[in-house]
């Protein structure tokens, strides 16, 4: 029997989430060959958002890769500007500088407040019979220009607004099936590969898709509308029939929508899943010709990054395209507490085998930088590199209507000890010796995605090391490479989403007492199967452990990152831990000839308390039965136990 969990290598898009899905690209480029270029990124590698014009910023960050660039919408000013801040950049060791294309959502919220665009301003929609300011009709030339590239719901009100070069040009609302837009953004990518940049940033592509809302439904243009028959047509074959319409030809889906939203309160409108997951399979194509495209022209040596909802299911067939992940990440900083949501998405993309390069929301950077809770992000930052993925450090990282300047020297003092201990970042990886597998629907449904994250959350609190597995019951595999029969056990999460074949097959592979299928009340509550837990922290509560393992000739190493989650907002730093113990089982530990464990901690701005916080500290190790004791003297904000070996 072939367990193997795969990629798919399909050229159908139908291959990805739906069956029924007709849409087809040529020439698209397989994930594997697509991921092995983000093979130079070091784990201790530090990253910014965007290109920073104080050349020693970058010295002083110790910056190796601008992940997002700079959005230019590359007019021949900006190609010139940007060919300097590359040049520039290069001669400051700076390994990779994305440069930026927007592919502007239809249905986003970008108006103009005073002389700024923003997002989610005061006056959500715009009545264009009214004049703004003069200031304003004078930057924008005419409202006419605005008319023409806004997005109108049904009845005509506008839910969407083009950006606005400093020049005054407009930039057209994302219209998938628009040769014209499709056209326009392909000079975009010609004027960006004239720079020779080592990657390109897709600003949110495939949010056409995501922003659907059946409440004020929009994307109904006449580009859609054409396709949409199409699509109908491939799909429900020529006999169908729905409501008396007997010739697709002629189906007016829009009139159908207006009709059905002006009878109904609850807008449970017709043919809707059907029109979203056209629009999904419409993004997922027109971003895989765009991404062929740049790759085909740049010789195939162009990185592809992208900021996507990774939880959302509508951007997850997008990400086979990318080949890292940049993204804005919620972090919850009006409540200063550690956020637990990040690790969901950390270990998500993990189970995707992608790196990913998160920011956190503007409105979590507007709270650090009004309320200075420097070490707060500085937990949001560990978060990232213990998991074994990356943060932009908030070197003009963008809050509403600004960018954040940090001015305190914490954030440069952390990455420096980033790339001091480089040796314990580069070249490890996450034990994993649990399979956490469920089915792509399960992201459908907003309340079991409320679910599964708790329960993800409390294996990593209760010291499980697993991976993700995405399933879609054998249509084909979209996510990890994984062996499904690599790990010792197995947990299998809705297993009503997983066909019944597939689940006979993965209890032959499994053992009885390896494999679980939790319920509802095993996922509600405090306990999980015996034998899971490989790691407990006993004495201390708010910390987490992060193993890794680096695979040597001379044999493999292994670390233990560990994480403070208990932050003190009142005093603006971290609870003092400790001492407290560390119980590992040593069935998961590679090499149990452990001679010493050291533990290693940043000392910060604000950390003078602490004497020896940057001093390695020798770890007293008790060998119990099948357990190594460690105790730990003290731990504040992050550390990484190194172990020597005999």
């Amino acid at each position: 029997m072939n367990s193997k969990i795969y990629l798919c290598k399909s050229n159908r898009f139908g291959c990805l989430f739906f069956l029924l899905w007709p849409v087809v690209v040529s020439g698209t480029t397989s994930l594997n060959s697509m991921t092995s270029l983000v093979s130079t990124f070091k784990k201790s590698d530090i990253f910014i958002m965007y290109n920073s014009n104080d050349a020693t910023k970058l010295s002083e960050y110790k910056v190796d890769n601008i992940s997002w660039g700079s959005q230019v919408h590359i007019y021949p000013k900006a190609i010139e500007k940007n060919n300097k801040i590359l040049s520039r950049n290069m001669d400051y060791g700076i390994k990779l500088s994305s440069v930026d294309i927007a592919l502007i959502q239809e249905g986003g919220k970008y108006v103009l407040c005073g002389n700024k665009w923003n997002y989610k301003c005061d006056k959500f929609y715009w009545d264009l019979r009214k004049k703004t300011s003069d200031a304003d009709v004078q930057k924008l030339s005419e409202l006419k220009a605005i008319t023409e590239r806004a997005v109108l719901d049904v009845h005509g009100k506008i839910v969407g607004v083009p950006w606005v070069s400093k020049g005054g040009v407009t930039i057209p609302m994302a219209r998938t099936n628009d040769l014209g837009y499709k056209k326009w953004l392909i000079e975009k990518i010609d004027g960006v590969l004239k720079i020779k940049p080592d990657a390109i940033h897709f600003d949110e592509p495939g949010m056409e898709s995501v922003a659907i809302n059946s409440k004020r439904p929009f994307g109904l243009n006449q580009y859609n509308l054409q396709e949409f028959n199409k699509y109908l047509a491939k799909l429900k074959g020529p006999d169908w029939k729905y409501d008396n319409i007997q010739h697709l030809d002629k189906f007016d889906y829009k009139k159908l929508v207006l009709d059905e939203s002006d009878k109904k309160r609850n807008f449970n409108l017709p043919l809707w899943k059907e029109f979203t997951e056209f629009k999904v399979a419409s993004s997922v194509k027109l971003f895989g010709e765009l991404v062929t495209y740049a790759k085909g022209k740049s010789g195939g040596a162009l990185q592809i990054s992208a900021n996507v909802a990774l939880g959302d299911w509508r951007v997850i067939p997008l990400i086979q395209y990318i080949d890292f992940i940049a993204s804005e990440v919620g972090h919850q900083a009006s409540k200063f507490k550690v956020p637990s949501q990040p690790l969901y998405i950390y270990k998500l993309a993990e189970g995707f085998n992608k790196p990913i390069v998160s920011t956190a929301l503007g409105a979590d950077w507007a709270v650090i930088k009004k309320d200075k809770h420097i070490l707060l992000a500085c937990t949001w930052i560990a978060q990232a590199y213990a998991t074994g993925q990356y943060m932009n450090f908030p070197l003009k990282a963008w809050v509403p209507g600004s960018t954040y300047q940090p001015l305190s020297n914490i954030y440069p003092q952390l990455s420096s000890w980033i790339k001091e201990q480089g040796k314990l970042f580069d070249g490890y990886e996450s034990i994993n010796s649990t399979g956490v597998l469920f089915n792509v629907e399960v992201l459908k449904n907003h309340k079991k995605v409320k679910k599964l994250i708790q329960f993800i959350l409390k294996l990593i609190k209760k010291g499980v090391l697993f991976k993700i597995i995405l399933d879609d019951s054998d249509k084909s595999i979209i996510a990890p490479s994984s062996n499904i029969n690599d790990f010792r056990s197995l947990i299998i999460l809705f297993p009503e989403y997983i066909s019944a074949e597939k689940n006979r097959q993965l209890k032959k592979l499994y053992p009885k007492d390896n494999i679980w299928w939790p319920t509802q009340s095993d996922m509600d509550g405090s306990i999980i199967k015996s034998g899971l837990s490989q790691i407990s922290i006993l004495g201390a509560n708010g910390i987490y452990a992060f193993p890794r393992r680096k695979q040597n000739r001379s044999g493999n190493t292994d670390i233990i990152h560990l994480l403070n989650r208990d932050y003190l907002p009142e005093r603006r730093k971290m609870e003092q831990k400790g001492p407290f113990k560390i119980k590992l089982n040593k069935g998961f530990l590679n090499n149990i000839n452990i001679k010493s464990a050291i533990l290693h901690q940043p000392k910060l701005t604000g950390d003078e308390n602490f004497v020896n916080l940057d001093v390695p500290i020798k770890l007293s190790i008790k060998e119990i039965d099948n357990y190594l004791i460690l105790t730990v003297p003290t731990l504040n904000l992050w550390g990484i136990i190194e172990f020597k070996y005999f």
